[in-house]
């Protein structure tokens, strides 16, 4: 059996310190694979698509994921491993206004890594000191689907209905309202249910620089989506 690198490492800690550093440098690089815009050190690995001969969605992080998932497989659209668009008459997915998006997305990265005890204002400050800890769903929303093209960017704020008017979904509204109820869309569920604009109001001028920083390509879409329609993000 090879030896593993970490017992590289220990054996080089008898030799020059400059190899040494080498060494433990390249074993992120390797291990790790990053995409163009990524800000956090997480490994994303391949995105995700729902996708069929005539439609094709593709997932981003806080963005009704698991309603749409909930909705697709309940209308037997296979999940694929992530692609370029093959041609489908409809390929979508949705932005959100990325101030409430960022709110939202702090209080599931608190829950998933299991973080307690610290406020809004103190994850913004660390956010905008070093994102790299965070993990993806502090992703910009361009990295989930940067590099395609869309027939249709939906829009969170208003996905009931822009669903239900859809030329795919319209003829399955029984299921979209069997998974999708538009009054828990925009509050907290990690929040204890307070309002995500109500939030950033409070904590806009720290939610701002962050926009401006990592996530103004989301904001200029989320505000003009019509233009990005057909273009490559």
């Amino acid at each position: 059996m090879g030896v593993t690198v970490r017992g590289q490492i220990n054996q080089l800690e008898q030799h020059t310190p400059a190899v040494i550093s080498s060494v433990k440098t390249a074993v992120p690089t390797t291990a790790m694979s990053r995409r163009p815009s990524q800000i956090t050190q997480t490994s994303l690995g391949p995105g995700v698509v729902w996708a069929n001969s005539d439609f094709c969605w593709t997932s981003v992080p806080k963005n009704a994921n698991m309603v749409y998932r909930s909705i697709l497989q309940n209308l037997g659209v296979p999940r694929v491993t992530y692609q370029p668009t093959h041609g489908q008459t409809w390929c979508i997915f949705v932005i959100r206004d990325p101030r409430t998006r960022l709110i939202s997305a702090l209080g599931e990265h608190c829950l998933r890594r299991r973080v307690r005890g610290r406020s809004i204002k103190d994850l913004l400050e660390s956010l905008l000191a070093d994102p790299g800890n965070f993990d993806e769903h502090l992703e910009p929303q361009t990295v989930w689907v940067q590099g395609k093209r869309y027939t249709e960017i939906l829009l969170f704020e208003d996905l009931y209905q822009q669903t239900l008017a859809h030329p795919f979904f319209a003829p399955h509204s029984t299921v979209v309202n069997r998974y999708m109820n538009p009054d828990r869309l925009n509050n907290s569920k990690h929040h204890r249910g307070k309002s995500l604009q109500q939030l950033y109001l409070d904590h806009q001028d720290l939610v701002d620089l962050a926009i401006k920083k990592y996530y103004n390509k989301d904001l200029d879409i989320w505000k003009d989506r019509k233009n990005w329609t057909g273009k490559e993000i």
